[in-house]
């Protein structure tokens, strides 16, 4: 699994900053992922609103549940994806 990230100018690091998809330690995806967002759509917004949506679909396997009288919050991760996706699309300059 490749993962490339370098503070430059390219999409795909570009892709990876509007995704949060920076820390090769907690990869959200490998690079041939993140170019096939790219190759669906070369805008970087959109791609980041693909990228997110599959995101959010990953995480809604997720749950909040209670024990020992602590909360986890799991399932709100696919929510916060998906309001991403939703913003990226936005920012485009396309409407929903």
């Amino acid at each position: 699994m490749a993962f490339t990230y370098a503070k430059d100018s390219s999409d795909l690091s570009r892709l990876r900053v509007k995704v949060g998809d920076v820390d090769s330690s907690r990869a959200l995806f490998d690079d041939d992922e993140m170019n096939e967002f790219l190759a669906q759509d070369t805008n970087i917004s959109l791609a980041a609103a693909l990228a997110c949506d599959a995101l959010a679909t990953q995480f809604a396997r997720d749950y909040d549940f209670s024990a020992d009288g602590a909360s986890f919050k799991k399932g709100s991760v696919s929510s916060m994806y998906a309001s991403r996706a939703s913003s990226s699309f936005d920012r485009s300059g396309l409407v929903n």
